[in-house]
């Protein structure tokens, strides 16, 4: 490690290249192994900071960034952060916004923010009013070039790529305040330029945009709610299949985030999206019931669906029969979350307001409530399955009578007890 580092600051260009190439792999193999070194490790990269260019300096980011997604405790010592932010500060500060440069320095301090998280916040504010212009500056761009496309280059994707990302780690990081402050005083307004982005040609920035809008509402909700009519009439065009004609794998990313985005204003948005629920579930319901799509994306699909059942179930019970057997089919193979638990605490809700329509795959919600961690179960609480799970055999129990029992017995043996334990 100590041979490498000295080589980082070689006199010649070419061994200063390839010493920061084998470090990147060093921390990459490594992973927290080098965390008790991040001082050592610091203190030469904030001198390599002083006299790389060009390549190495993007190798550098690269260590930098490598460094805080493998050892993120190490690097949030006050120590560590007062090396590391002032070099970055630095570069920020002479990187011009039209420098290809910025794509690594944004991307580095991606990672950077989700490792220091609250220690970020005294660098933040700068940081982030940087990238809403940014964001603003190649939004206009691109619409200048679309008009005259005869006289203007499309400006590059990844300057909205890289400051979409970077401000949904600052949001991450922050603390809840901080945070919707930021976006509060976001000029121009930050929802406005995302409801953009969410529309944009490109599949990355759209990808980084539904990121944004998923993380906007797991931290910023109450800033986020009064945009939402807006957002989710786009985030409705978006959960399309078709969308994914031209460039398959990339537009199903899109659509998966859109998915996972929606799942999370679902389980916030307690009145207002009654409006939109007929059409997410007509749009859910055609990727749940599509088998040409990738298994992730159908899963997804299934986690939103059953998360917008927490808050708008009495709208989902009429169509549970046709919906329910692929949400099942779905959701056997998604491992155990709490956005597992949340889909089921919805899903459970639907099918007590609509318990007839279940008879053809009420064994598979069964297995499914008998094979629930028992984490998931007491770990979640009222926010979890468990309150419905045993409300659910509650409601069988009294319908089938005294033929419940033998009907549960068509599970195995360790699912049957599971579930009497819980009817318990």
């Amino acid at each position: 490690m100590d041979g490498l580092l000295q080589r980082m600051l070689d006199h010649n260009k070419k061994v200063q290249e390839s010493a920061a190439s084998a470090f990147a792999a060093l921390e990459d193999k490594a992973t927290s192994e080098l965390g008790p070194y991040c001082n050592i490790i610091l203190k030469q990269y904030t001198k390599c900071f002083q006299h790389y260019k060009d390549k190495n300096i993007q190798i550098l980011y690269d260590c930098v960034q490598t460094l805080a997604e493998n050892s993120p405790t190490h690097l949030a010592q006050p120590e560590n952060v007062n090396l590391l932010m002032p070099a970055l500060i630095d570069r920020w500060q002479k990187v011009q916004d039209q420098s290809r440069e910025m794509f690594p320095l944004l991307e580095c301090l991606s990672f950077v923010a989700t490792a220091l998280g609250p220690h970020f916040a005294p660098f933040a504010e700068p940081l982030f009013a940087r990238c809403i212009k940014l964001i603003q500056t190649n939004l206009e761009d691109g619409i200048s070039a679309s008009a005259n496309d005869s006289y203007l280059d499309e400006p590059d994707k990844d300057f909205l790529v890289t400051s979409l990302d970077l401000l949904s780690s600052i949001i991450q990081a922050l603390e809840e305040n901080q945070s919707t402050q930021l976006a509060a005083s976001a000029s121009p307004n930050m929802f406005e330029l995302l409801a953009y982005c969410m529309k944009d040609g490109s599949n990355d920035v759209k990808q980084s945009a539904y990121a944004l809008l998923g993380d906007c509402a797991i931290y910023i909700f109450p800033q986020l709610q009064q945009y939402l009519s807006v957002l989710l009439e786009i985030l409705i065009t978006q959960l399309d299949l078709t969308e994914a004609n031209d460039d398959p794998e990339a537009a199903i990313r899109v659509i998966n985030n859109a998915c996972w985005s929606c799942g999370e204003i679902s389980m916030r948005q307690d009145e207002g999206m009654g409006p939109y629920v007929d059409r997410l579930l007509a749009k859910l319901a055609v990727i749940l019931f599509n088998r040409d799509v990738p298994d992730s994306l159908r899963e997804n699909a299934a986690i939103a669906l059953g998360r917008l059942g927490v808050g708008y179930h009495a709208q989902l019970a009429p169509h549970l029969a046709n919906f329910a057997p692929p949400f099942l089919h779905s959701m056997q193979k998604v491992a155990w979350t709490e956005e597992k638990g949340h889909a089921y605490k919805g899903f459970v809700n639907v099918v007590l307001d609509n318990p007839q329509a279940l008879e053809k795959c009420l064994l598979d919600l069964f297995l499914e409530m008998a094979n629930t961690p028992q984490e998931i179960l007491t770990g979640m609480q009222s926010e979890g399955p468990l309150p419905g799970f045993k409300r659910v055999l509650a409601t069988y129990k009294s319908m089938i009578g005294d033929g419940f029992d033998g009907f549960l017995r068509n599970l195995p043996q360790q699912q049957y007890q599971a579930l009497q334990a819980m009817s318990s």
